[in-house]
């Protein structure tokens, strides 16, 4: 059974929640590290006709933040709240633009997104 969450951002802190708990917490300044993995549309046995037929989009699925204490993973089809997230990153100063063409290139494999420098 799968445990969907909730990210809340609440006086610039992401919260992600859980079932029954609050499952990762952290400010701009606690993520050391973020990387996104994207992924085909659709799997499956008749995949090469399909994206013949309709073409094979590919989407970010997952967004993991690392931080001093722990690491977490955002998964972008079944948590809530998601776009929020992607907007906190990049007000922290996460470059996830220049990031997610190269997460397109190779599917499934996880992409470092850079930090913009602060001139």
């Amino acid at each position: 059974m799968a445990v969907f969450m909730k990210c809340l951002i609440e006086d610039n802190r992401l919260i992600v929640r859980g079932l029954f708990r609050i499952r990762f917490r952290a400010s701009p300044s606690d993520i050391t590290i973020v990387k996104i993995m994207t992924e085909h549309d659709y799997y499956g046995p008749v995949t090469s006709l399909r994206s013949r037929l309709f073409g094979n989009m590919i989407q970010l699925r997952f967004i993991m933040m690392g931080t001093n204490d722990g690491e977490f993973t955002v998964d972008m089809r079944a948590d809530s709240g998601t776009s929020d997230v992607i907007n906190w990153l990049k007000d922290a100063g996460w470059d996830i633009d220049t990031a997610i063409p190269e997460a397109i290139k190779i599917p499934l494999v996880r992409t470092n997104v850079p930090k913009l420098r602060s001139y």
